[in-house]
């Protein structure tokens, strides 16, 4: 089955104008003679456009496969932790101040009293805690009110 569409991008309406087809494999054009029509691949071309789609894929796959994996070895580790009364919990001190929008547009700023807050020491956040290595480079928290 082949679908008729034409090209109106770049090209006027003139004698170098040409229906393009619509295969299973892609656009084809009836011209070569005009350079703003695309072109068929060929098999070669085709073939290699292919196996670089698999391989993308692949590397795809495996790096989300790596980080589910990662997550859940570090989800491991931190119920051991916990389950072994070991050193699974952190306390970074941190200092929140809240930024209220006044009715003029401009922000007013409250500051609280700096706080312990509770964090875990994994890589990713786990339990409903952020990592300890991520709130200990935030230690000034902004709550935009």
């Amino acid at each position: 089955m082949q679908l008729l569409l034409y090209d109106l991008g770049s090209v006027r309406l003139d004698d170098s104008f040409r229906p393009l087809t619509v295969t299973s494999c892609g656009i084809q054009s009836l011209s070569y003679d005009n350079p703003y029509l695309p072109r068929l691949l060929t098999n070669e071309e085709s073939t290699a456009l292919s196996r670089l789609l698999t391989l993308l894929k692949r590397i795809l796959v495996f790096a989300i496969l790596l980080v589910a994996a990662v997550y859940a070895g570090d989800y491991v580790v931190i119920r051991y932790r916990i389950a072994k009364n070991s050193n699974a919990y952190g306390s970074v001190r941190v200092r929140r101040y809240y930024a209220v929008t006044m009715k003029n547009g401009k922000p007013e700023y409250y500051f609280d009293q700096p706080t312990d807050q509770t964090c875990i020491h994994a890589l990713f956040p786990h339990l409903g805690y952020e990592p300890c290595w991520y709130l200990a480079r935030r230690t000034t928290q902004e709550v935009k009110m």
